[in-house]
């Protein structure tokens, strides 16, 4: 309850990366502030647009101000843009935030169809994601990327969805049910029948039951979006 005895909503009590998963409203620090306006604005004003993004001092956000403006496939310097984001990206000094945040370079660059390009940057960004210790950080890293890449191509696809799984058999958490739960209904939108099997082999608990009656009522889910205006 709140000071006015209303009750407060559940998404109130959930954990801020969790709010994330679910697209809620997170509190907000001047990085992302200034991330949303250059995104919002770049249409409009692209100079004005770039001079507030170039103010982010936090690594993360800029990659993430940068990977948008990529999406505008008039500009000249794709490559050039594309390889400071992947730089800048890789570049923060934690392993997982660095596997992490190339997820939004990595989608503008498929969207945009320079696959070779994505895909010489996937390979180094698999093997960054192999410094990650922790394995839940890792699997939660490479499942941000798979999605990124999930449209580049199947063997692409597949690189990265090789090592979620062992991320994810490394793991001694719920983490990696759940994370998993969520990649095998959208491995379900395109092979239904490996979506069973790939259930079938997950740990006997909740979220492989739900998982089960979810495919058997022909459920699938779609990767995340990227695009800052569509997320």
């Amino acid at each position: 309850m709140n000071r006015k005895g209303k009750k407060k909503p559940f998404s109130a009590s959930l954990p801020e990366w969790m709010k994330l998963w679910e697209g809620l409203e997170v509190p907000t620090n001047l990085s992302t502030v200034q991330r949303d306006e250059s995104c919002h604005m770049f249409r409009h004003d692209p100079d004005r647009a770039r001079a507030i993004a170039e103010e982010i001092d936090d690594p993360w956000f800029l990659c993430q101000a940068l990977s948008h403006f990529l999406r505008y496939d008039s500009l000249p310097e794709v490559t050039e843009l594309a390889t400071r984001c992947m730089t800048l990206g890789m570049s923060i000094g934690d392993p997982y935030q660095s596997v992490a945040v190339t997820a939004w370079p990595l989608s503008a660059l498929v969207e945009l169809g320079h696959r070779d390009l994505a895909t010489t940057w996937l390979d180094e960004v698999i093997e960054l994601s192999r410094s990650v210790e922790h394995p839940v950080w890792r699997l939660d890293a490479l499942y941000l990327v798979w999605q990124a890449v999930f449209t580049l191509g199947e063997s692409q696809r597949e690189a990265v969805f090789e090592e979620f799984l062992a991320a994810c058999g490394a793991a001694n958490s719920w983490r990696a049910s759940f994370t998993m739960k969520y990649a095998i209904l959208i491995v379900a939108r395109i092979d239904s029948e490996r979506a069973r099997e790939l259930a079938n082999s997950m740990p006997e608990n909740w979220f492989k039951r739900r998982l089960i009656r979810q495919l058997a009522e022909g459920v699938s889910g779609r990767p995340r979006p990227f695009n800052w205006q569509a997320s």
